[in-house]
């Protein structure tokens, strides 16, 4: 990042982990699962200097590895049921001390779309509205004249 900015030959990689609580558990119950993990520990840590950017979904913030978790810099809380799960996961991501009580009061009644965002890509701690899908829900894949091809 010392580089001018024509040095860099870095192309900025985001890898979306949905279910994340599968691949990142705070307690394997493989082998295979502990290397996963340990792959991805590397990734949340080391990631950003070879341009890659963990982007985690969870539902299960209380089952995710605490490494991990450590390394996430910005945080979205979405609708969640009971006053006791939203203090759970705010506890679980570090939060207890950055979110208003009134705000805690909120998260239980978010309707579709409101977003609590911590961090620094919403500045100041705040809560947000997503707009509505502009695409087709379905199971398709992009048509074969939209994917790449290596040359």
């Amino acid at each position: 990042m010392k580089s001018p900015r024509s040095e860099d030959k870095r192309v900025p990689t985001f890898i979306i982990l949905d279910e994340a609580h599968n691949f990142i558990p705070s307690n394997p119950r493989s082998r295979h699962e502990t290397l996963v993990r340990e792959q991805f520990r590397t990734i949340a840590a080391e990631g950003r200097k070879f341009g890659l950017f963990l982007i985690l979904v969870s539902q299960r913030a209380d089952k995710l590895d605490d490494l991990v978790l450590s390394e996430c810099s910005n945080k979205a809380i979405m609708h969640l049921d009971s006053q006791s799960m939203v203090d759970q996961v705010i506890k679980r991501l570090g939060l207890e001390y950055d979110i208003e009580p009134s705000v805690r009061t909120k998260i239980t009644n978010f309707k579709t779309g409101r977003i609590f965002l911590a961090g620094n890509w919403a500045g100041d701690d705040s809560i947000f509205f997503c707009a509505a899908r502009r695409t087709l829900e379905g199971g398709r894949n992009l048509d074969d004249k939209y994917w790449a091809r290596a040359t």
